[in-house]
């Protein structure tokens, strides 16, 4: 597919890889564990998700890269109904992947408080957590969260890459 740059721009001036557009295609295995008590709104458990996927010529991909990521969450409830959930989040790739595919943090997900993709490399990690107060009146509830990430090239680099925080707090409604 094509990717549509804005003129003068990164992916118009820069050889940046997949910015002329092309086609991923992968095979990997996903292992999960997850036994909360709730998918849509846990207040106890924990989700654990490792991914490992491959993108090669062989599987008619146009690039070729090694996606490796894990996802844990855990939950507990208080004896006031207060929820308090940490996620962790490393995302790890190796090779040549299309800037679209890149480990990137933001979004309603991961790092609330930040554009999706505003931070991109090959190499992520993030922490988060948020503290829930529900039933503050009727159905609303109130959330308080905050995180901390980075990107890197490699692994290493993180020692002397930029963290990025985030925080905030909302309403629910349930």
């Amino acid at each position: 597919s094509e990717i549509e740059g804005e003129a003068g721009g990164l992916l118009a001036t820069q050889d940046i890889t997949g910015n002329t557009g092309g086609v991923v295609s992968s095979l990997g295995i996903v292992s999960s564990y997850d036994n909360r008590d709730n998918i849509f709104f846990p207040t106890e458990g924990t989700l654990v998700e490792l991914a490992v996927m491959n993108s090669s010529s062989k599987l008619g991909s146009d690039f070729d890269f090694t996606r490796i990521s894990l996802d844990a969450s855990a939950y507990f409830t208080n004896k006031w109904n207060h929820t308090f959930a940490v996620n962790g989040w490393f995302n790890f790739i190796y090779g040549d992947p299309p800037f679209n595919e890149l480990a990137l943090i933001g979004g309603t997900k991961k790092m609330r408080g930040f554009y999706e993709g505003r931070y991109r490399d090959k190499k992520l990690w993030m922490l988060q957590s948020e503290y829930r107060m529900p039933e503050l009146y009727w159905r609303l509830g109130l959330v308080v969260f905050g995180s901390v990430g980075s990107v890197a090239p490699t692994v290493s680099d993180f020692a002397t890459s930029k963290v990025h925080y985030s925080v905030g707090s909302g309403l629910r409604i349930l």
